[in-house]
C-alpha cells in the first residue's frame, strides 16, 4: 500500500477543504439529500442544472387580491423554503426595500383589506364539520376533539360567551405554512374560498393539495377558519329572532337554483316567508337560514306551497323536495326530530308567471298549520378586524417595487418559474448564498442541521445521482407527505391522536378499514395504472361512504407515481386474467348473490346499494384491480388487509357453494372474476334490493320492454331493458335505434306517476347516441343529404314488433319496396357487454333494391377499417363500429353531413334478383350485422 506522509495529506486535504467549501475542515453530506433540496429550494430557477426542474413557488399575478397588505410584508421574511432576499441592505434601504415590495405586490390585484363580517351559525357549523371530516385534519392541527363534533356549535353554552381575548407575541421563528392561527388578519372569507376552491392554481407544487370543494363548502370551509381565528379577539354567536335571508337576481330558468354559485344582492333579517320581501317581478330568489325550535320529541311533517321551486332542509337533510318550474304546488316530507334547536334552511326560485311560497308543519299535539316565526331564530357571529390605518397605495413606490422585484430575482421564481442561467456547478460556497455568513445581497436561506452539508455535497457532485424507482418513489411520497393519510414503509399514517376524526358517511361503523385511507403496501401489484392515476388526477373514489376525500395535488407533481409503484411492486403483480366464458359469468353470478357467497349483502352493484353495510361497487372492481390481488384477497383476506372485514369463505381448502366447479375455491374466484369484469352490464345476481323509488325497473333474466317518454326521441319509444346490463331505446315512430347504456335501466316515475311531466333519461351510464334520423334510406346519390325523419322516405310505415327466441323484441318496418327487421343483440365480452345490431332485409315483389345505411356517426370518421374489420368513430366517446359479412364492408364510404359530421354509410342492393336466361333465383345478401362496442 502507497504511503504519503503525514505532513504531504494534511496540506491536500486542507487545501482540497478551502477550495471547496471555504473551511478548514472536512465538510460531510448527503449529495441525495442535497439535490432533494435543491429542486424544494428552488436553486435551479437561478442556477440551471440539466435534469432537475425546480418545484414551482406560488404565484404572484393576483396575490394582492389573496393576501393584505400586512401578510406580504410578512412574507418578505426567511421561511421554511422562502429566503431572505433583504438581509444584505443596510438598515434603512431594508425597510424601504420592504415598503416597496409590498406596495408593489398588494397592488397585483388589491390591496385587499379586512372588512367586518357577519357568518350565520350553519354556516360556521358546516365548515366546522367539514374541516374535521374531509382531511384538513391529516395535516393542520384540529380545533377541538373528536368527539364534541357530534354536537352542533348551538349545543355548547359557551359558544355564546366571548372568551378572554388573547394576544400573540409576533413569532421569532417563521410562520408554519401549516398554523392557520392569525389566518384572518391574512386574508378575508370571500378571498380564502377562491383559494380553497382550486389551491393549485396559487400554489402550483402541490403542498396545498385541492379536496375538490364546492363553492358553498370552500365558503363555509373559509367562514369557519376566520371564525375559529376570531375566537382569540373575543368573537361570539349572537342570537336574535327570525331567519336570515339572502335575496338574489338571476335567470333561474332551471329545476333547481345553486345559490352557492351567486352572489346575494341584500342580505337581512326575514320575520316572514313571503309577505313583505323586496324583490323584483321575475327571477329571484330568497334562501333562508336559521334553527327551528322543538318542544317535544316525535314525527314532524313539512310542507311547501310555491310557485316555482322550493326546498326545504332540517339538518342538513332535504325534507321538502318541491323543485321545478311549476304553478302552485305541495309537496312534502317527514322526519323525526327530538326536542331543542334543528338547523334550518329553505330556498326558493321564481322564473316567470305567477309568485308565491308558503310553509306548513304538523307534529306531535297539532294538525297542519302555518309554520310560524315564533320558534324561528338566528345565531351570527360578528368579525370585527384589528383596528388600524387603512393601507393606501403610493403608484411611486408601487413602481420601484417592481424594479426591485426583478432587480432581487424575484421573478425567477414566483413569474417565470423557468431555468436559470448562471450553471449550479459554478455556486461559489464562500460568497454565494450557501456560505455560513452570505455577503453582500446573496439570499439568506434558514438551513436546518446538515441542509448546508448536503447542498455542498450536492454542488460536488454536478450532476444527480442516479436513483433506483425505490428511491424516486419514497422521495416523492415524503414530498407530498402521504403519510399523513396512507401506511407504507417508512410512512405510519394518522398518528393515534388524529384517528378519531376520519369517519364513515352517516354514522356507520365499518371498522378502521372502512373509514382510515387505505394501506399503500404493494398497491403497485393491486391497483392498473388508469385507476391510479383516475384517483390521483381525477378525484376517482371507490369508497364514497368515506368522508375524508383523496387531496388532488395536481397531475405535475403526481403522474409519475403509478408507474413508480407499478416498478417497485412489479415482482408482487400478478395480471394473468381467468379464461373468459358465459358459464363462467353465469356461475359468477350466482356465486354474487345471497344462493352463493352472498357478496351483494355489503358490497354495492353498478349503482345497487348492498343489502347490509356499503362496501366498494363490485362494477368498479375489474378496472380498477389486478386478478391476481383479487384471488389472493379472496383466498386469505386477513394476510392482506389486517383487521379487514373481509370474511374468509374457504374452510380446508373447499368451497360452502358445493354445487359449482366441485366447490374448488379457484375456480370459483376465476368465475367471480369473470362476471365482475362485464363492470356495469354485469346480469343482477339473486337477493339484490331494488334501488329505493317504485318506479325503478329492474332486469333479470328475461328482457324487459317498457313505453316511455323519453327525452330527444319521439313520444312513441320503447325503453328495452337486457340481462346483460346493457338497455337501448327504440323510436317507433321513426324506426330507429337511439340511445344505448350500461348498467341500471330506467326509472319512469316521469312516464308513469306524471304521465310525460317529465321525459326519461337512461338511468346507468356510457349513453351512447345513434345518428338521427333513419336507419335505411333510398338516395339518388350516394353522398346526398341524409333525411331526418322516415316520413321523408316514400313507402315508409311501421309494420309492428315481435319477439325472438330468447323474448328480445324484434322490429319491423318497410321502407319502399323493403322490408326490414331488426334485432338488438348483446354480447358478453371481458370488460363490458357489447351490441349487435342485427339486420333481414327483404323484398316482397322479388326484385333487388338499392339501399343506403346509415350505420354510425362523430366528428371525426376513420376511413379505413382496423384490424377485424372495425371503423373507428370520434365523438363524445369512441366507438368501434364492426360490420357483418364481409361483402359489407367493401361497401362503405364516408360522407361529410350537413351539420358537419362525418357519416359512414353503405350502399348496396338487397333482397333478390333473377339471372338474365335462367328462371333460378339468385340471392343478394339480405343479412347484416353491425356491432358497436364503446
Amino acid at each position: 500500500m502507497l504511503r504519503i506522509p503525514r505532513a504531504i495529506a494534511l496540506g491536500l486535504l486542507v487545501a482540497g477543504c478551502r477550495t471547496q467549501d471555504g473551511l478548514a475542515g472536512v465538510v460531510a453530506g448527503d449529495a441525495a439529500r442535497g439535490f432533494e433540496l435543491v429542486r424544494e429550494r428552488g436553486c435551479t430557477s437561478c442556477h440551471a442544472l440539466a435534469g432537475l426542474a425546480p418545484e414551482p413557488a406560488p404565484r404572484l399575478e393576483h396575490v394582492g387580491a389573496r393576501l393584505t397588505p400586512a401578510a406580504l410584508e410578512a412574507a418578505l421574511a426567511t421561511g421554511p423554503r422562502m429566503p431572505d432576499c433583504l438581509a444584505g441592505l443596510g438598515k434603512g434601504e431594508r425597510a424601504m426595500a420592504r415598503s416597496e415590495l409590498t406596495h408593489f405586490l398588494a397592488s397585483l390585484g388589491g390591496p385587499l383589506a379586512p372588512e367586518p363580517a357577519s357568518i350565520d351559525a350553519l354556516t360556521i357549523e358546516r365548515g366546522r364539520q367539514l374541516y374535521h371530516a374531509v382531511g384538513c385534519v391529516a395535516c393542520h392541527a384540529p380545533f377541538e376533539a373528536a368527539s364534541t363534533l357530534e354536537r352542533p356549535l348551538w349545543d355548547f353554552t359557551e359558544a355564546y360567551e366571548p372568551a378572554v381575548a388573547e394576544t400573540h407575541a409576533p413569532a421569532a421563528a417563521p410562520r408554519d405554512p401549516r398554523e392557520l392561527r392569525g389566518i384572518g388578519a391574512r386574508t378575508t372569507p370571500g378571498a380564502l374560498a377562491r383559494y380553497l376552491r382550486d389551491p393549485l392554481a396559487f400554489h402550483p407544487a402541490g403542498r396545498m393539495p385541492s379536496l375538490a370543494l364546492g363553492a358553498g363548502e370552500a365558503a363555509d370551509l373559509a367562514a369557519y377558519l376566520c371564525y375559529e381565528d376570531a375566537l382569540d379577539e373575543g368573537a361570539v354567536l349572537a342570537p336574535g329572532p327570525g331567519l336570515l335571508l339572502d335575496y338574489y337576481e338571476a335567470d333561474f330558468a332551471g329545476e333547481t337554483a345553486d345559490f352557492d354559485a351567486l352572489a346575494p344582492v341584500r342580505s337581512e333579517v326575514a320575520a316572514s316567508f313571503f309577505d313583505g320581501i323586496a324583490r323584483r317581478e321575475e327571477d329571484f330568489g330568497f334562501r333562508f337560514r336559521g334553527l327551528l325550535e322543538i318542544a317535544a320529541a316525535g314525527q314532524y311533517r313539512f310542507f311547501t306551497n310555491s310557485d316555482d321551486g322550493s326546498m326545504l332542509y332540517v339538518d342538513g337533510k332535504l325534507v321538502v323536495d318541491n323543485r321545478g318550474q311549476h304553478g302552485m304546488d305541495e309537496q312534502e316530507g317527514e322526519l323525526h326530530l327530538g326536542p331543542g334547536r334543528h338547523a334550518f334552511e329553505l330556498s326558493y326560485f321564481e322564473h316567470f308567471g305567477g309568485e308565491g311560497l308558503e310553509v306548513s308543519w304538523a307534529g306531535p299535539g297539532f294538525e297542519k298549520r302555518a309554520l310560524g316565526f315564533e320558534g324561528l331564530s338566528h345565531l351570527e357571529a360578528r368579525i370585527v378586524p384589528a383596528a388600524g390605518e387603512p393601507f393606501v397605495l403610493d403608484p411611486e413606490l408601487v413602481e420601484r417595487g417592481r424594479e426591485r422585484y426583478e432587480a432581487l430575482g424575484c421573478a425567477n421564481c414566483h413569474t417565470r418559474c423557468g431555468e436559470g442561467s448562471n450553471p449550479f456547478v459554478t455556486l461559489d460556497p464562500v460568497r454565494g448564498c450557501l456560505a455560513r455568513k452570505p455577503r453582500g445581497v446573496a439570499p439568506r436561506y434558514r438551513f436546518a442541521p446538515g441542509e448546508r452539508e448536503d447542498l455542498l455535497a450536492a454542488v460536488r457532485a454536478g450532476t444527480p445521482p442516479a436513483r433506483t424507482a425505490a428511491e424516486r418513489l419514497q422521495a416523492e411520497l415524503a414530498r407530498l407527505d402521504c403519510g399523513a393519510c396512507h401506511a407504507r414503509d417508512a410512512l405510519s399514517g394518522p398518528p393515534d391522536e388524529r384517528r378519531s376524526y376520519f369517519q364513515v358517511a352517516g354514522g356507520l361503523d365499518l371498522g378502521d378499514e372502512g373509514r382510515l385511507p387505505p394501506s399503500l403496501e404493494r398497491v403497485g401489484a393491486k391497483l392498473k395504472p388508469g385507476w391510479f392515476h383516475a384517483v390521483l388526477e381525477q378525484g376517482g373514489r371507490a369508497r364514497p361512504y368515506m368522508k375524508t376525500r383523496m387531496p388532488q395535488f395536481g397531475a405535475a407533481n403526481v403522474a409519475e407515481l403509478p408507474e413508480l409503484f407499478a416498478a417497485v411492486d412489479a415482482r408482487l403483480r400478478d395480471e394473468r386474467e381467468p379464461e373468459f366464458a358465459s358459464e363462467a359469468v353465469e356461475a359468477g353470478k350466482q356465486l354474487a348473490g345471497t344462493k352463493g357467497l352472498g357478496c351483494i349483502q355489503c358490497h354495492e352493484l353498478a349503482g345497487h346499494p348492498s343489502i347490509g353495510i356499503p362496501a366498494v361497487d363490485l362494477a368498479k372492481v375489474h378496472e380498477r384491480i389486478y386478478p391476481g390481488w383479487f384471488r389472493e384477497l379472496l383466498l386469505d383476506p386477513v394476510a392482506l388487509k389486517m383487521n379487514t372485514r373481509m370474511p374468509a369463505f374457504w374452510v380446508d381448502g373447499k368451497s360452502p357453494v358445493k354445487d359449482l366447479y366441485d366447490a374448488d375455491p379457484v375456480r370459483q374466484i376465476d368465475a367471480l372474476w369473470s362476471y365482475l369484469a362485464l363492470g356495469s352490464s354485469m346480469p343482477l345476481p339473486y337477493g339484490l334490493v331494488p334501488l329505493e323509488g317504485e318506479y325503478e325497473v329492474e332486469v333479470y333474466d328475461t328482457p324487459v320492454c317498457v313505453g316511455v317518454f323519453m327525452a330527444g326521441v319521439s313520444p312513441r319509444t320503447i325503453a328495452v331493458g337486457l340481462p346483460e346490463r346493457v338497455h337501448y331505446a327504440f323510436d317507433v315512430q321513426n324506426s330507429r335505434l337511439a340511445l344505448a347504456w350500461r348498467g341500471r335501466f330506467l326509472d319512469v316515475r316521469g312516464t308513469w306517476y306524471a304521465r310525460a311531466g317529465q321525459l326519461e333519461k337512461p338511468a346507468g351510464e356510457d349513453v351512447l347516441e345513434f345518428p338521427r334520423g333513419p336507419l335505411v334510406a333510398m338516395l339518388e346519390h350516394p353522398d346526398d343529404p341524409w333525411p331526418t325523419e322516415y316520413s321523408e322516405q316514400a313507402g315508409y310505415r311501421t309494420l309492428g314488433r315481435a319477439l325472438d327466441d330468447a323474448r328480445r323484441p324484434v322490429f319491423r318496418y318497410q321502407v319502399g319496396h323493403v322490408v326490414v327487421s331488426e334485432t338488438v343483440v348483446p354480447e358478453v365480452r371481458p370488460g363490458r357487454a357489447v351490441l349487435h345490431r342485427r339486420l333481414h332485409f327483404q323484398s316482397p315483389d322479388l326484385q333487388s333494391v338499392r339501399v343506403d345505411l346509415l350505420v354510425a356517426a362523430g366528428s371525426r370518421v376513420q376511413h379505413e377499417p382496423v384490424s377485424g374489420g372495425s371503423w373507428v368513430i370520434a365523438g363524445e366517446r369512441e366507438v368501434r363500429v364492426r360490420i357483418e359479412p364481409k361483402g359489407w364492408r367493401e361497401r362503405v364510404h364516408v360522407v361529410v353531413g350537413v351539420d358537419g359530421r362525418e357519416e359512414l354509410r353503405l350502399r348496396g342492393p338487397v333482397g333478390v334478383r333473377t339471372t338474365v336466361g335462367n328462371p333460378i333465383l339468385e340471392e343478394e345478401p339480405n343479412q347484416l350485422e353491425v356491432e358497436y362496442s364503446w
